[in-house]
């Protein structure tokens, strides 16, 4: 009876667990590309659907752009052409019913930038709606606008790959109203976004995308591919269609989610194609990301989970199976993403799976990962919502877009910039009455008020007026004026550029380049400058609006030589100061790094390299110092080049050691004026694994010696000391200390200009010299020389008569000396005396 009591509770417990352990909810997806059969004909869709279904998923993602064409009836798109689908036949629509019918989810899957596959193009116009290759492509007619995305390089085709660049503001224009169109005509519970990102870090160069670029930055021509401010642009050139579309869609259709196909880890996809995905996540940007975390090795697998499992933000992350791979791997795999936990996963994709039956099976049967279907998971934010959104233009009195423009929800922390279209956004704002702030350069600011209501989007646009006042100059100063060169600073009211007129007079004569980048804090240098000399300057700033304010006259004199500083490059630095070729990863986990952060490669993916070019403003030698964080992972062979004026060399360097701080490349190198200099490292022959691009110092050698002592004296303290004293030498950095010599040989360092020498012989005359030394221990020339005798030993007479009794340093009681007790002939004596007492008059000492 016992036992039949404790097999019962065994049983309850095991029956209670397994039901505490069942999924109730999980998104499960099957992926239908374009480019194979699956819903081409209603034949090929019920086929498709209904296996879905029995493989217990829950959503359908069936490709319905593939080369900015239309699976679906479009109105803004030509047909579709991958697969031939049935003449009259709507797959969206199909597929959609179908699935509904069964409980699935229908999210069709739009690839985002691309124009066509090859650079061929269609090869045929197409009526009513010609395709985007014509009217906007490599086959538009003259005078149509451009949208292409071009390489740093001028090719606009990446492999064979032919692309719109998303920093032209009508691409952002034109893929909203495509993608609206098939959130506002069908019944999609999602959009899924694919190829949202660029070829490669080498491309994005449209003539348009590169002149807004320059125009906010003041920048001419094309910027380099791995300046990390032009890299960023970019960047949020893609987030800016992201956060446009999600909050379009949220203001027509609240619960349609918005996914995208994720590159494989959030770090690699910002560095080496330029979709941030972390950061959408992160800002609620997307309500799902499946990270393409395509492998056949479990263990790689493995690593990709972890890295995107802190990357949901509460939203859903879905990573995805690659149902090509052996049934055994799949299943896996799936069970490897059930177990992190993740809210659902996604297979892909339904044409490569190998055998059909045994991954239904696998899937389904037995200890199958799907053994009963279940809903997809719940989204509170979008089922049950308390928060709300905003959504605007930024406009001036024309109605075109202001760019860059700043929306700021005064006393929170949502601001942002606009996109190029004038478009800014806010998601998950608590429910209130706020004030928004417009404002962008050359603009006067704009204040309106809004109330955001949970679950829904209100609209504020705002159309900001000119400014036409110009800005106003304060604390015009210089400083650090070196022999030949010298910085000027001076402050606005608001943000502005700047330039200096200088020279000899108050003609002045020469100008400098006017920096358009706008700040409040100006500092313009001023180089190859004429030691020695009175120089007249006045400073002028434009602010957005070109309105432009010039200073008064004001002058400075400028050093008799230099002395040049420390000049320290650290990764985080805009080009040209710091520059990356390749795909390189930021992070900033290592405790010992230089600065916000570092840059990492390893030794695959073609050669990378990190160059640092120091703008060296005073000539002369320089010690070159590296900065880099240690670790185990790291190369111990980094193969650091520095380029100087008239040399260069290879220091290969083990960063697995001496993290934290700086690392001597090379001594005494001659640096000029400007930034030929450089220093580079690469990935060139590394190992073990990685190579730490951080931070490069220029310390400079000091080969100035301080001036020689002047005026030296030398006088008798005693029998066996002597005091010395002179005037203070002057040095370029500063004196460090003296050595004082006694009959050329050294005796003592005073650190102040004095000293006493000690144990001497008396009655003895000594010469001595002095020379200072700075910190790096370059010696003065020698003062001149300075003697003096010792004092000597009184005799043991009681009294002697002065052999110069006419002296009128006597005093009284008077007596007299004799040149007695070994005074010496013809040695000339000075005496001071004092009474032991009145009577005796008898001596104690001389001197």
């Amino acid at each position: 009876m016992k036992r039949g009591l404790l097999l019962a509770t065994v049983i309850m417990i095991t029956l209670s667990t397994a039901a505490f352990c069942q999924i109730t909810s999980e998104f499960r997806s099957m992926e239908i590309n374009a480019w194979h059969g699956g819903f081409e004909s209603p034949s090929a869709t019920t086929t498709m659907v209904n296996y879905s279904r029995s493989c217990n998923l829950n959503c359908i993602i069936p490709e319905v752009r593939l080369r900015s064409d239309a699976y679906y009836v479009s109105t803004l798109e030509p047909p579709g052409t991958g697969v031939s689908m049935d003449a009259g036949y709507d797959p969206l629509k199909d597929v959609i019913l179908k699935a509904h019918a069964q409980n699935m989810e229908v999210m069709p899957w739009v690839v985002t930038y691309r124009v066509w596959s090859t650079a061929g193009g269609p090869g045929t116009h197409y009526d009513p709606i010609d395709h985007i290759w014509w009217t906007h492509g490599p086959g538009r007619p003259a005078g149509a606008d451009n949208w292409l995305m071009y390489s740093d390089t001028g090719a606009w085709d990446y492999g064979g790959v032919v692309n719109l660049d998303p920093g032209h503001p009508a691409v952002e224009d034109y893929l909203i109203r495509v993608f609206m169109e098939i959130v506002g005509k069908y019944d999609v519970d999602g959009l899924i976004l694919d190829y949202i990102r660029y070829p490669s870090t080498s491309w994005g160069y449209n003539p348009v995308s590169v002149a807004r670029y320059n125009a906010e930055y003041g920048t001419v021509g094309n910027p380099s591919s791995t300046d990390p401010q032009w890299l960023n642009w970019r960047r949020d050139q893609v987030s800016n269609l992201v956060k446009r579309l999600y909050l379009e869609i949220k203001a027509t259709k609240l619960h349609v989610k918005l996914g995208i196909d994720g590159w494989i880890t959030a770090g690699s996809g910002s560095s080496g194609v330029l979709q941030d995905w972390d950061t959408w996540m992160k800002n609620h940007w997307l309500d799902f990301c499946s990270p393409m975390t395509y492998t056949s090795v479990n263990t790689d697998f493995q690593g990709y989970l972890d890295d995107a499992y802190g990357r949901q933000y509460t939203h859903h992350i879905y990573p995805k199976v690659d149902v090509g791979n052996a049934t055994g791997t799949v299943t896996t795999q799936v069970g490897m993403v059930q177990a992190k936990p993740f809210p659902g996963t996604g297979l892909y994709c339904y044409y490569t799976i190998p055998d059909l039956p045994a991954l239904k099976n696998a899937l389904t049967a037995g200890n199958g990962k799907f053994p009963t279907f279940v809903p997809t998971p719940d989204m509170p934010w979008l089922s049950n919502p308390t928060k709300g959104y905003i959504k605007g233009f930024i406009q001036n009195a024309s109605g075109n877009a202001i760019y860059p423009a700043t929306a700021t929800i005064l006393g929170t922390s949502f601001t942002g910039k606009d996109s190029g279209t004038g478009f800014y956004g806010f998601t998950e704002v608590a429910t209130g009455t706020y004030t928004v702030r417009a404002e962008a350069p050359g603009y006067n600011p704009v204040e309106q008020s809004v109330t955001i209501v949970k679950g829904e989007v209100a609209d504020l646009d705002f159309t900001l007026p000119p400014d036409t006042i110009p800005p106003v100059i304060t604390n015009v100063r210089s400083a650090n004026v070196q022999g030949t060169n010298a910085q000027i600073l001076w402050d606005t009211n608001e943000s502005a550029t700047s330039q200096v007129d200088y020279g000899i007079t108050t003609g002045y004569g020469m100008t400098t380049a006017e920096n358009m980048t706008r700040v409040t804090s100006h500092t313009v240098q001023l180089v190859q400058l004429s030691p020695t000399t009175l120089y007249h300057y006045r400073v002028r700033s434009y602010d957005a609006g070109r309105n432009m304010v010039q200073s008064a006259d004001y002058t400075f004199t400028t050093a008799s030589g230099d002395t040049p500083g420390s000049i320290i490059v650290d990764n985080t630095d805009p080009s040209p100061s710091y520059v990356t070729g390749g795909s390189w990863f930021s992070s900033t986990t290592a405790n010992d790094k230089y600065g916000a952060n570092y840059n990492y490669c390893s030794s695959s993916g073609g050669t990378k390299t990190a160059t640092w070019r120091p703008n060296v403003v005073s000539a002369g030698r320089y010690n070159v110092y590296a900065w880099w964080p240690a670790g185990t992972n790291r190369t111990s062979n980094a193969p650091y080049i520095v380029q100087w004026s008239g040399g260069s060399g290879s220091y290969p360097k083990n960063q697995q050691n001496n993290g934290g701080k700086w690392n001597l490349l090379v001594a005494n190198v001659q640096f000029a004026v400007g930034t030929t200099g450089y220093v580079q490292v690469s990935n060139t022959g590394i190992t073990p694994t990685n190579v730490m691009a951080d931070a490069i110092k220029l310390e400079p050698v000091d080969v100035t010696p301080p001036t020689p002592p002047t005026d030296l004296t030398s006088s008798a303290l005693s029998a066996s000391q002597m005091s010395l004293s002179w005037t203070a030498s002057t040095d370029n950095i500063g004196v460090a200390g003296y050595k004082v010599f006694r009959n050329a040989v050294q005796v003592g360092t005073p650190s102040s200009n004095s000293y006493t020498d000690s144990g001497l012989t008396a009655n003895t005359q000594y010469s001595y010299f002095a020379k200072a030394y700075d910190a790096v221990n370059n010696e003065s020339a020698a003062s001149a020389n300075a003697a003096a005798y010792t004092l000597s030993v009184a005799p043991g007479a009681s009294s002697v008569t002065c052999d110069k009794p006419t002296d009128t340093w006597q005093t009284t009681p008077t007596f007299t000396f004799t040149a007695a007790g070994g005074f010496g002939a013809g040695k000339v004596q000075y005496y001071k005396y004092a009474w032991t007492t009145s009577s005796a008059h008898s001596w104690t000492g001389f001197e």
